[in-house]
């Protein structure tokens, strides 16, 4: 049974699942192959080559690999009110196969059984709300929804830019969007080069039902980016 610890066995014990209403969020930003490549306008690093759009609205996931595959999905996503759902698949092939839940986000997918050798994508309607890339086993996007009644505590990210030539300098940028006021910020902006580290503190906090999109630019041309990003997701208390 999940219970309290100490503040400072906090992320290790959270990690093995022992301390009551916490869990540890890990956000992959890596988009593999040639939809790495970062320009000069800001984009959110993921499978595909566009940024990142979440679903207008809920709805049914539809879930298909570009191969015959049978692996299982684990779907995790928010519904209409941003609450926590999840719903594992078969999938059939190149037949979609369509899940009962309605998703109003997708936070994540993972295989949980079987290696699709094709690639595995998940839309709302017409928007691909997530992608499994063969031979990942999971979504890598930077990008995340803070379920209702939760806050998110990002303790820590690492971006990193390269480029052929060398000399380059990134951007990174916070990107979030909060669906009860409806006001979106673009904050945290910096400059690096090759690497940037924050470790902080007191950790940032995100409130319930909040949008977030960690994102990278170059300064001139294309260069590879990724982020990495991870932090701690905290039921409130009743009544805050």
């Amino acid at each position: 049974m999940s219970r309290y610890y100490p503040v400072d066995g906090l992320p290790i014990n959270a990690a093995r699942n022992l301390v009551k209403d916490t869990t540890p969020v890990n956000i992959f930003g890596k988009a593999l192959g040639t939809n790495s490549v970062v320009t000069t306008e800001y984009r959110t690093p993921w499978e595909l080559a566009a940024d990142y759009t979440f679903p207008t609205a809920a709805g049914t996931a539809s879930v298909v690999s570009s191969a015959a595959d049978t692996s299982t999905i684990l779907i995790q996503g928010l519904d209409a009110n941003f609450n926590q759902i999840s719903e594992s698949v078969v999938l059939t092939g190149t037949t979609p196969v369509v899940t009962s839940e309605s998703f109003l986000r997708i936070n994540g997918a993972v295989v949980i059984s079987g290696n699709p050798t094709g690639d595995v994508t998940i839309t709302i309607g017409a928007v691909t709300a997530a992608k499994i890339l063969a031979g990942t086993g999971k979504t890598q996007g930077a990008y995340y929804t803070v379920p209702a009644g939760y806050c998110f505590y990002l303790y820590r990210i690492d971006a990193f830019a390269t480029d052929s030539n060398g000399g380059k300098a990134a951007f990174f940028r916070n990107y979030v969007t909060n669906n009860v006021t409806g006001v979106t910020f673009r904050v945290a902006e910096t400059q690096f080069f090759e690497n940037m580290n924050i470790q902080r503190q007191i950790p940032y906090k995100y409130d319930e039902k909040q949008d977030i999109k960690m994102q990278l630019e170059s300064s001139s041309g294309s260069i590879d980016g990724s982020v990495f990003a991870e932090g701690l997701l905290i039921k409130n208390p009743l009544g805050g």
